[in-house]
């Protein structure tokens, strides 16, 4: 995830793909500093639907809410497992 080399088209597809795992229940999938290093990458994403050369153009919004609200909630129940 800290590499740059990473391909950014491929980052959303795989977040999407995994909202079930980040919803689940029993205990958080990620700890606190790798649940904020996607969140950081997400923002870059949501930043980068401005530019001209935007490679989610047919990638639905909803998608973008969907793994921000998993993420999130990953994010709370990281920190009260502390």
């Amino acid at each position: 995830m800290r590499n740059p080399s990473t391909p950014r088209q491929f980052l959303l597809h795989l977040l999407y793909d995994s909202l079930r795992l980040l919803n689940w229940k029993d205990r958080p999938l990620l700890n606190v500093f790798q649940t904020n290093l996607l969140l950081n990458k997400l923002q870059q994403l949501s930043l980068a639907r401005l530019l001209p050369d935007y490679i989610y153009a047919n990638f639905p919004t909803e998608a973008f809410n969907s793994v921000q609200l998993a993420l999130a909630a990953n994010l709370g129940r990281a920190i009260l497992e502390g």
